[in-house]
């Protein structure tokens, strides 16, 4: 499971960086419409939270992962961080639908 999380951390930052296209129709096409690089990042991570793989996965990954990835995505590691505080202030699990900055 944790390797399924750096997997797509890292194809949203491929997609930030705007560093490969791959897969990019088929988010367009389930989103109607041509989406920025953020965007489609944010989406990657989006579906990451849709497959309901156990938390605690994601927030010890991220924990690491954030060394890396916070400073190359600011955005999208400031959701990420509320995410983590809030599991951690209020036990809630990750629910990326309440975080639509775009969608």
């Amino acid at each position: 499971m944790t390797d399924i999380f750096y997997n797509y951390l890292y194809w949203s930052y491929l997609y930030f960086t705007g560093k490969t296209s791959e897969g990019r129709e088929y988010f367009e096409e389930k989103f109607s419409r041509k989406l920025s690089n953020e965007e489609l990042a944010y989406a990657v991570l989006a579906e990451y939270f849709n497959l309901r793989l156990d938390c605690m996965d994601f927030y010890r990954c991220w924990g690491l992962a954030r060394k890396i990835y916070g400073q190359r995505m600011p955005r999208i590691a400031k959701i990420l961080d509320a995410t983590v505080e809030r599991f951690n202030l209020h036990g809630e699990r990750t629910n990326l639908r309440r975080w639509k900055p775009y969608f």
